[in-house]
């Protein structure tokens, strides 16, 4: 039983360990299920077995050296190479009309925001996002509710299968690491699911992360950006704004965060310049009436959240216009959306007034539970 419960919690979020030696059972707090006694449910067997298989995937692999051509190989290439075997292509993986997300902090919370919104203005939604809170399976949604138990044994077993138990050498890429897995899987899961967008959140960095095999995304955003797995990324917040910025791409917006370092927007905008991919800046949340006149609380604490609501309110809004609006043309877009720059990057009007979708979007609340000695976070 006490096995069960480390495998399903992810114990970095707890500050004291849990002792659980009372408690004869384990109980799911999902939503769908309430709280059923999941140790007899042939269901939550097979999922936990499927926990099992990936908890045995290696953990994780470099992210920066000097050899760059190796690393696209080691990462990127060998995910595309994986999504190709389960029947994944570009194409496939472009029509899930991906907002991409990286950053320091925030970029979890901004993709909840943009999920929330897109959702909330009737697009059915697929959202990755990591570390998980409690299982494994939340780390994958669609329209905002973490997948069934059935649904991602169904999905993981067709991927095991295909990229685990098949593999070989002629496969020409090493076996999938845990991350790299749920990546696949991810795209999988929304191609299948038929999602009208896709939210991804970077896992390590951008440039070489696995998720940054998305060619042709709709808009990308990048938080606010601090030294983080330096040991990964480099020990420099050049470096890292560097790392941050390679999942910049032609065919979109990059919207980037008030930065509290300068020289990351300096190397952003020289990221930007050299893929060919315009970004603009969004400010702080001050401007913004509604939620300056305090008519707006945001489903996630904490005063961080304005900025990261902002971002995710004018990504959303820039992926609304580009996906229903005819001859849309993101450089028309830019200049009549943004008012001045800074060092040469354009920065967008903050003054706006939200609409009812929007303040929806923003207003999702977390429900807060406490269950057996820590507190728990679900929709």
């Amino acid at each position: 039983m006490l096995k069960l419960f480390y495998k399903n919690v992810n114990s970095s979020i707890l500050k004291t360990p849990i002792i659980c030696v009372k408690f004869k059972q384990f109980y799911s707090f999902s939503p769908e299920m309430g709280h059923t006694n999941q140790l007899n449910d042939e269901i939550f067997v097979k999922y936990q077995e499927s926990i099992e298989k990936l908890n045995e995937l290696q953990a994780v692999q470099l992210v920066h050296q000097k050899d760059f051509s190796s690393l696209m190989d080691l990462r990127i290439n060998s995910t595309k190479k994986m999504c190709k075997k389960l029947k994944i292509s570009n194409e496939d993986i472009n029509n899930l009309n991906v907002i991409h997300m990286t950053g320091t902090k925030g970029k979890g919370s901004t993709s909840a925001f943009s999920e929330s919104i897109l959702r909330n203005s009737g697009f059915k939604t697929g959202l990755f996002t990591s570390p998980h809170l409690i299982e494994v399976k939340e780390r994958i949604k669609i329209n905002g509710k973490s997948l069934s138990y059935s649904k991602f044994y169904e999905y993981f077993s067709h991927c095991y299968d295909i990229l685990i138990d098949k593999w070989s050498k002629d496969d020409q890429f090493e076996k999938p690491t845990y991350f790299q897995f749920l990546t696949c899987m991810s795209f999988y899961v929304f191609h299948h699911e038929k999602v009208d967008a896709a939210i991804i959140e970077v896992g390590i960095g951008g440039q070489f992360d696995f998720t940054n095999i998305i060619e042709k995304p709709i808009a990308c955003g990048i938080t606010s950006l601090g030294l983080d797995h330096c040991s990964l990324l480099g020990n420099t917040i050049e470096q890292i704004a560097w790392q941050k910025s390679g999942i910049l791409k032609n065919s979109c917006v990059g919207f980037v965060a008030h930065q509290q370092f300068k020289q990351a927007l300096k190397v952003i905008k020289e990221r930007s310049q050299e893929l060919n991919a315009p970004v603009c800046i969004v400010n702080s949340v001050d401007s913004y009436q509604d939620l300056d006149a305090n008519d707006i609380e945001l489903g996630i604490n904490g005063k961080v959240q304005y900025l990261n609501s902002q971002l995710a309110l004018q990504i959303s809004k820039y992926w609304i216009k580009a996906k229903t609006e005819k001859n849309f043309d993101k450089h028309e877009w830019i200049k009549e959306h943004t008012y001045s720059n800074f060092d040469g990057i354009p920065v967008l009007k903050d003054h706006i007034i939200l609409d009812d979708v929007q303040k929806k979007g923003l207003k999702k609340r977390l429900l807060l539970l406490k269950v057996f000695f820590f507190h728990i976070c679900i929709n």
